[in-house]
């Protein structure tokens, strides 16, 4: 039910729906009018065509597009008519071209036309209502609520705040396409940006990778900034998962079981073909970013060393509002039970977190301070790895 919510906020799914309703308006009113009426079947196909266009220009300006303004109503409805009957040329034109040249079956033709014809006319409508609004800013995110994870909760302030200070924001979660697969998905969102960016002034990746190249490329496509946040290098995240592999030239492994591989000397060494690949793309989309948003001094040197210039890269530190503490630290620990020297912890429980080394340091600390506990909160993958390391 979330992800049919959030498919009808997509101005392409609403143009979808909406020409859908206007196909079935025509077609039952045809049916009613000559089979049940009894009216001249010419007649009533006239009759059927006008109520569709009309209801859906009203759809498509209204629901669609969202267009409330009545002054230009007319305009453009006369530019509605003149894109309606243009598709009817175009669809004509390109039925006889692949079926008398290309030899292809006509039902298959027509099919191709459609689809065509279908992603020509969303442009068009496009900037025939367009609302009068101000160009926006897309985000574009692996997470989004109720997802958990920094880029939820980062696009969730995002959209809430930006708006204060007169800048429209409307978001793209990756969500909607997770469930088909590998590729195929990434190829959909692509579509998905490109529809949803028409009219876009910035288009903003929450990663350089999921999200990124598709984002990227569609950016190019529609002559929109293009901005990306790193908070994290892809490839040396994915490779540290990775349960049993080697680098070339040398022992060290980011795999389970091998020792940990840290980030600067992932940049120096070669790896398999999957994790090269990983590379290259977060490399292409970094440098073909106006600007490459990161949260730390540490990140904007892992990102120059992709290539990046350092010019284009700026470090903006994620905020942090401290809660205010109900209880003195005494009481709270008696409410929770706990004494002694405590370590907390929370974090998504992944290699590159760190819980592994900072189990090995407390076992080290047991010797000076025999009452230490450590105390991680969080969940993930490596959560096995890290009960049975303990």
């Amino acid at each position: 039910m979330i992800i049919l919510r959030e498919l009808i906020e997509f101005k392409f799914f609403r143009y979808l729906i909406s020409g859908g309703t206007a196909a079935a308006v025509y077609l039952a009113l045809v049916y009613v009018l000559t089979d049940l009426a009894g009216v001249w079947y010419l007649a009533s196909t006239t009759i059927g065509f006008v109520v569709a266009f009309l209801v859906s220009f009203s759809l498509q300006k209204l629901w669609t597009f969202k267009d409330s303004r009545i002054h230009v109503a007319v305009r453009q409805l006369a530019l509605f008519l003149s894109a309606a009957l243009a598709g009817l040329f175009f669809n004509a034109l390109c039925m006889y071209v692949l079926v008398e040249y290309a030899g292809i079956w006509y039902l298959l033709a027509q099919v191709i036309s459609s689809g065509a014809l279908a992603t020509i006319s969303f442009f068009v409508y496009s900037s025939i209502f367009h609302g009068g609004d101000k160009r926006f800013i897309l985000v574009a995110t692996p997470l989004y609520p109720p997802d958990i994870g920094g880029p939820a909760t980062y696009t969730k302030i995002i959209e809430e705040e930006l708006p204060k200070y007169g800048i429209p924001v409307r978001v793209l979660p990756f969500r909607v396409v997770r469930s088909f697969p590998k590729i195929f998905r990434h190829a959909l969102f692509f579509f998905l940006t490109l529809f949803e960016g028409s009219g876009a002034r910035v288009i903003y990746a929450q990663d350089p990778v999921s999200v990124g190249l598709p984002a990227l490329l569609a950016s190019r496509m529609l002559r929109a900034t293009f901005i990306v946040k790193v908070v994290g290098d892809y490839a040396w995240e994915q490779y540290s998962q990775m349960p049993d592999v080697s680098a070339e030239g040398g022992s060290a492994s980011g795999g389970k079981g091998q020792m940990f591989l840290s980030p600067e000397e992932f940049q120096r060494k070669k790896f398999d073909i999957v994790t090269e690949v990983r590379r290259k793309i977060e490399h292409y989309v970094a440098g073909n970013a106006k600007t490459v948003i990161v949260p730390s001094a540490y990140l904007k040197r892992i990102v120059s060393a992709w290539g990046v210039p350092e010019e284009r890269i700026r470090v903006i530190y994620n905020a942090f509002n401290p809660l205010i503490a109900a209880l003195d630290k005494r009481t709270a620990r008696e409410r929770l039970g706990v004494d002694g020297t405590m370590i907390f912890s929370a974090g998504r429980l992944v290699p590159w977190k760190g819980f592994e080394a900072l189990i090995e340091v407390v076992s080290q600390l047991k010797k000076d301070f025999p009452d230490i506990r450590l105390y991680i909160a969080g969940d993930g993958p490596a959560e096995k790895d890290l009960r049975f390391k303990i």
